[in-house]
Order: C-alpha cells, then structure tokens, then sequence
C-alpha cells in the first residue's frame, strides 16, 4: 500500500483530497488515528500547519470539517489557489487568536526552521498588541521570502521593529504598519532603514505615526517610485508632501489623507490634475474650515466672562497646527468650563 503514503494534496481541494484518501483508505486496514495521519501528511503544507494548529485529538471529520471551512475563507481572502503562501491572523477575532498564539508557539528563536518556512510570502497579525520584537525576531529568522507583511496595529516599538523589516526583507512589496494610536516626539530610524532598503514597495500603510517627521515620509516616497498605495492618516503632512508624491509616484492609484490637516485643497487638486487615476480618500470631510477658529472665537468671547482665560485660550489655538487642531479646541473648551466650574460659588450659582 505504498501508494497510499504518496498520495498529495496538489491542487486538489480540502474537500476533494479527503474524497480521495476516504476512496483509498477503502483498501487498507488502517485504523482511525492512521488513517488521520496520513490524511494530515498529504495535505499542502498550509494545510499541515493549520491541521498541527487544530486540536489533534479531533475525530477526522471535523478536522476536515475546520480546513474547509478555513480554505473557503482563505480563498476569498486570497483571491490566489497557492494557499500555503498565505497566513492571515488576527488577534481580536477568537478563534483566529488562538490559532495565532500557537502560530507564534511554532516559530522557533533559531534552530531548525519548520518544512513550510521558504515557502510564506504573505503573512497578516493585525490587532495583536502583544506581538513582541522577540516574536518577531523569530518569524524574521523563520520566514525568509516574505514580500508582503501586515502588522496592522500589533506593534508599538517601531524604529527596532522596522530597522529589523529593511534588514530582512530587501524585496518587500506590501508594508502595513498602522498604529493604534498617536506618538509624541520625533523618530525617523524606522522610517529611514525602510527608506534606504525597500525600493520595492508598491503599498504602504504608516497611519496614525506621529512621530514620523515630514522629512522622512517625503524621502520613502522619493526612493519608493513604484508606490501603488499611500496611506498617510494623521500622519505630519503638508502640502510639500503632496508636491513630493507628484513628482515621485506617478502609478499611485490610491491615497488616504484622513487627519491630515495641514494639506490644502489648492495642492490636493494639483496632484489630481497630474494623475487622474488617482483616488484620494478622506480628504474633503477632514478639512477644518478656513473660518471655523475665527467663529470658535468670537463664540469663547460670547459665552465667557472677561475674567476667564480666553485670550490664553486663543492664543492657544492659533499657535497650535492645524494637525491637531480639533483635538485642541476641544481641550480648550473643556478648561474653560473646568475653571467656570471651580469659580463658580455654589451659593450663587446663577452668578
């Protein structure tokens, strides 16, 4: 029954290689725990490693049971039949955590690399905040053909984490590293190793890092031309950033703008007029309006007595970019009423 140890998945699927090896174990006298054995030694290697990640203990039709259902998922993910090139976790869906932290379990710090290592070129862990630089040493160690990577809000450490990314993986073509939330202060390590390393990329995912000067984001899209996607949310841009983008990534097909305060409407339609096919996203509902401060004034001055703060408070607001200029008319308004509220006397409150 030598045959039956050389029966493989191919490009059969889940579904219709189980058919098979049900048609084939007809032959044999194998038991059930055999019979799961070589069931799971003939799948493809994406397969093995999500059968591996399941309770081993289960009975062999809800193993398949899970793989199809996997598989089915996978491919609307995908839209691709290599399977096994592709893993996509994340940490705030259940069951995809707890396959995600056997996942990480199975990579190794070194050592022996597991069979399917050279074969991953797409791998996803988004939403998994405890995903550590020592994690990903061991997937960057394990996994060395990846071109497309997504740590979409799963990290925070980003200059070590990137500086590792450029090092690594020199032909990388997707790079999704949005944060979860804003940064203080200036840091363009990160930034600049992804500068100087990937000239590849054709999407690039950089919200909501603050600490990212403009500088740095002009110079990745300098050195970047075959960029596709551009996502720039909340991030330090200004019309000079806009200028950037038209002379360097003239096949950009997709830009997101969303918090990005600072970049008039004057240079959004330039860069359009230069590149029709490109969409720009969220970009028009994020805008402050020009006159918006000027009313917010004229309401601080209505609505306050001249012995509270408000000339602070002005000040305040126009000299504070327009990047965070939402955020600050609302702190703004609520240390007005915080102080109203403390110097009110409660024995007369309508004074």
């Amino acid at each position: 029954m030598g045959h039956l140890w050389g029966l493989k998945q191919g490009n059969d699927s889940v579904e219709d290689f189980y058919k098979k090896h049900k048609k084939y174990m007809t032959l044999s006298r194998c038991d059930e725990r055999e019979r799961k054995n070589k069931f799971i030694c003939g799948l493809s290697f994406a397969n093995q490693l999500e059968a591996r990640l399941c309770e081993l203990e289960l009975p062999l039709d809800e193993l398949v049971d899970r793989l199809v259902k996997l598989e089915a998922r996978l491919w609307y993910r995908c839209g691709a039949p290599i399977l096994w090139r592709r893993i996509e976790l994340k940490g705030n869906e259940v069951n995809d955590k707890i396959r995600l932290e056997r996942f990480l379990k199975i990579v190794p710090g070194g050592g022996r690399k597991p069979v399917y290592s050279s074969k991953l070129t797409h791998l996803k862990i988004a939403h998994y905040r405890s995903l550590t630089n020592r994690k990903i040493r061991g997937i960057v160690h394990t996994f060395k053909n990846i071109i497309h990577l997504d740590f979409e809000e799963s990290t925070d450490n980003t200059d070590k984490i990137l500086k590792l990314i450029a090092k690594s993986y020199l032909n990388l073509k997707y790079l999704n590293i949005a944060s979860f939330c804003s940064r203080f202060g200036e840091n363009d390590i990160g930034l600049t190793a992804i500068t100087n390393s990937c000239h590849s990329l054709e999407y690039l995912n950089i919200s909501r890092h603050t600490e990212f000067t403009e500088t740095s984001i002009c110079n990745v899209i300098r050195s970047c031309r075959r960029l596709q996607h551009l996502n720039l949310s909340f991030c330090k841009s200004t019309d000079i950033t806009i200028k950037e983008i038209a002379e360097s990534c003239l096949n950009l097909k997709y830009l997101d703008l969303e918090g990005c305060y600072n970049i008039s409407e004057e240079a959004v339609d330039q860069l359009i007029s230069l590149n029709p096919n490109i969409h720009v996203e969220d970009f028009a509902d994020t805008r402050t309006h020009s006159g918006f401060i000027n009313d917010f004034n004229d309401f601080l001055f209505n609505a306050f007595p001249q012995g509270y703060a408000v000339n602070s408070a002005i000040n305040q607001i126009h000299g504070q970019p327009n990047f965070n200029t939402i955020r600050v008319l609302g702190n703004v308004l609520a240390d007005l009423l915080a102080e109203r509220w403390f110097n009110t006397n409660l024995a007369s409150p309508e004074q």
